[in-house]
């Protein structure tokens, strides 16, 4: 598996969670008890930081290698006069994009169970 296909392995497999805990959300947040929700809160946490975390450190690990290979690029080793049209900056700042998309996805879709638990829970 190269890495590429491992970042988007990752990807998908996320937003398949994320998809997942949202349709679960919306025809079932109501119905869980108490217990149950911490549960279903805790798992999801777990296994959405397990994914972030991944994102962020195989981006990292890529952003190093285009480094390293735009600077042997730049020291003459390598003769790949096509290579690293991007500033370094770019990966970085689409690393941190990504980590951030997953960050949001996640806390959107928690506040997403809490408004459709409180939306449809009896008042008082």
């Amino acid at each position: 598996m190269s890495l590429s296909s491992g970042s988007f392995q990752l990807m998908f497999g996320y937003f398949s969670i994320i998809s997942a805990f949202l349709v679960m959300s919306y025809f079932v947040a109501d119905k869980l008890s108490t217990a149950h929700s911490y549960i279903l809160l805790v798992l999801f946490t777990l296994s959405s930081a397990f994914f972030i975390i991944n994102f962020y450190a195989l981006n990292l690990d890529l952003d190093n290698l285009y480094i390293e290979m735009i600077t042997k690029k730049d020291q003459g080793v390598y003769e790949l006069e096509w290579f690293g049209g991007n500033p370094i900056w770019v990966p970085q700042v689409l690393t941190l994009l990504q980590t951030l998309i997953g960050l949001s996805g996640y806390v959107c879709s928690v506040a997403f169970f809490i408004f459709q638990r409180q939306k449809r829970l009896p008042q008082g």
